[in-house]
C-alpha cells in the first residue's frame, strides 16, 4: 500500500524533475518489503524495490474484490457451483510464485469472501429477492407469453416447498411418442440443495426416449419437492 504520494503542480514542475513520487510497503504485516515509484516522462514509471518478500503461507492477502469483479464471477455460480470447488479451481490455475507470495486475489483471503459472491449471485436474474414471490412472478410470465395460457410452471408449494412444471410442447410430444417409446421415470429424485433445517430439494423429471438412434432423451415434465429431515 501507499505511503505518501506527491505530484508536482505547474509552478514548481520544472524545479522537481519528478512529476509523481510515491513511497509504499507491504500489507503484510511480516513483511518488510519496501518500494518507490517515480515519474519523470509520462507515461514510464521507475519502480524500485527493498528488500526481499517475506509472506507467511499461513497468512494469505487478497485486495478486495470490486463491484465488476464480483459481477464477472456470479458466472461461475449460475448453475449452483460450489464456492469452494470454484476457489479450487482458481487455485490451480494461479502461478507458483503467485501463490508463494500470499496473493489469494479473485479468491478472497478467508473462504467467507467466495460463499458471500456466491450467495449474491442467487440474487441475480430474480424476479424478487423472497424465492415464492419470484416464483410466482415467473409462472405469470411464462403464461403471458404462451398462446393458449399453458405457460411453464404449473403448480407452486410453499409448505412443504414444491414446483410442477410442464410445456405445451411437452404434452404433445406425450402424446405423439409416449405410446410406442420408452418413458424414463426418475423416482429417487437427485439433490439440488440441503437447506439449514435439514431437509432437502429433490428434483424429479418425465422423460421420453429420443425417436433417433443415439439421441439424448427429451424431458416432458419435471417437479421440485422438499423432502424433510428424517427424524
Amino acid at each position: 500500500m501507499l505511503k505518501t504520494h506527491r505530484v508536482a503542480i505547474s509552478e514548481r514542475k520544472f524545479k522537481n524533475k519528478s512529476l509523481f513520487m510515491a513511497t509504499g510497503q507491504c500489507t503484510f504485516a511480516d513483511c518488510s518489503v519496501k518500494l518507490k515509484l517515480k515519474m519523470t516522462v509520462i507515461p514510464q514509471m521507475v519502480i524500485t524495490y527493498e528488500r526481499s518478500i517475506c509472506h507467511h503461507i499461513t497468512h494469505p492477502g487478497s485486495r478486495p474484490i470490486t463491484k465488476a469483479e464480483r459481477r464477472e464471477l456470479y458466472k461461475n455460480f449460475e448453475h449452483g457451483a460450489n464456492p469452494n470447488k470454484v476457489a479450487g479451481n482458481t487455485l490451480v490455475s494461479k502461478e507458483a510464485d503467485v501463490l508463494i507470495s500470499g496473493n489469494l486475489n479473485d479468491i478472497g483471503s478467508n473462504k467467507n469472501v467466495l460463499q458471500k459472491v456466491a450467495s449474491e449471485s442467487n440474487q441475480t436474474g430474480r424476479m424478487d429477492r423472497d424465492t415464492f414471490n419470484s416464483l410466482l412472478s415467473l409462472k405469470t410470465k411464462f403464461k403471458s407469453g404462451c398462446p393458449v395460457g399453458i405457460g411453464f410452471i404449473q403448480n407452486i408449494g410453499f409448505d412443504p416447498f414444491f414446483v410442477y412444471f410442464w410445456s405445451e410442447n411437452s404434452i404433445q410430444l406425450w402424446n405423439n411418442i409416449a405410446k410406442t417409446g420408452t418413458v424414463y421415470f426418475d423416482a429417487t429424485g437427485n439433490v439440488c440443495r440441503k437447506m439449514s433445517d435439514g431437509s432437502t430439494i429433490l428434483y424429479y423429471e418425465i422423460a421420453l426416449q429420443h425417436p433417433l438412434k443415439g439421441g439424448t432423451t427429451i424431458p416432458i415434465a419435471g417437479s421440485l419437492r422438499q423432502k424433510p429431515r428424517q427424524p
